[in-house]
């Protein structure tokens, strides 16, 4: 994975996504395994699911294929939580005490998601 840093947009949508996808200067990047420059070209799309304003949305997130090493990478936007469907800012909002203020904003959230997300938070940070 390649996290792109942009200022906190949340929620991410896919125009926002694919503005910053489109203005990225893909030979600039450098592959996070074999440490390559230069190499990574666009391999596909993945649609990826996130819980955002009572809803269930996706995004169309790019796959980048490294030409040295072969390794496949997506692009992921730093206000995107990897390997999880709820949004940075209800995450953030849930580590630090509103849980149910998160819950009650955005519905799909319930007990087993706070809990989920308080368990990953404790085991990494």
């Amino acid at each position: 994975m390649i996290t792109i840093s942009v200022a906190l947009c949340n929620p991410v949508t896919q125009k926002i996504y694919d503005d910053v996808i489109n203005s990225l200067q893909f030979h600039q990047l450098t592959c996070p395994c074999c440490s390559h420059s230069a190499c990574l070209t666009i391999h596909g799309y993945y649609d990826r699911s996130v819980r955002k304003n009572g809803e269930n949305g996706a995004l169309h997130i790019c796959r980048m294929l490294c030409s040295q090493c072969g390794h496949t990478h997506s692009l992921l936007l730093s206000s995107i939580v990897p390997y999880s469907q709820i949004p940075l800012a209800d995450q953030a909002g849930i580590t630090t005490g509103e849980a149910e203020k998160v819950m009650e904003r955005n519905p799909l959230i319930d007990e087993n998601s706070v809990r989920y997300i308080l368990r990953q938070f404790r085991k990494h940070w």
